[in-house]
């Protein structure tokens, strides 16, 4: 779920070697593809976390307050679990929303989950919870997880 490649941009910045980043949204994948133009080392596809699996791939895979889109959140980790190598990490961050995102003229539905939630299926999934916190400002909650 790389959105338009805001934190895209900061993960190549600090070193990463290799990038793939995945979203649902053409428009979005445009956008990002626009943001990440003058990196060479990033792949972007148009994807569902739902389907999309590249079985021990990743190093690290990262979730940055996506999943509140996303009903089926067993299935997706499940395909992020199977995606990730032996000892790879998966870093998530969950914001604490209502059910509805009001836009005035639309409402989206949102799939909010505590961070307990979360915690339980990422354990029976097979991840080990390395650390989880909630953010300064109280809206997000970062969890990060080993596959072991």
């Amino acid at each position: 779920m790389v959105g338009t490649g805001r934190i895209a941009k900061q993960v190549l910045d600090i070193g990463c070697k290799e990038f793939t980043g995945i979203d649902i949204s053409p428009k979005t994948i445009k956008r990002a593809k626009e943001n990440l133009h003058n990196y060479e080392n990033v792949e972007l596809i148009e994807e569902n976390a739902l389907t999309y699996v590249r079985r021990n791939k990743f190093d690290v895979i990262y979730s940055v307050l996506t999943f509140l889109h996303i009903d089926d959140k067993e299935l997706a980790l499940k395909n992020i679990f199977a995606s990730l190598k032996i000892g790879g990490h998966f870093v998530l961050s969950i914001s604490k929303d209502d059910e509805w995102l009001d836009y005035g003229s639309r409402k989206v539905r949102l799939f909010p989950q505590n961070k307990e939630y979360y915690s339980k299926l990422l354990n029976d999934i097979g991840f080990k919870i390395e650390f989880s916190e909630d953010t300064e400002s109280g809206f997000a909650t970062i969890v990060k997880a080993k596959k072991l």
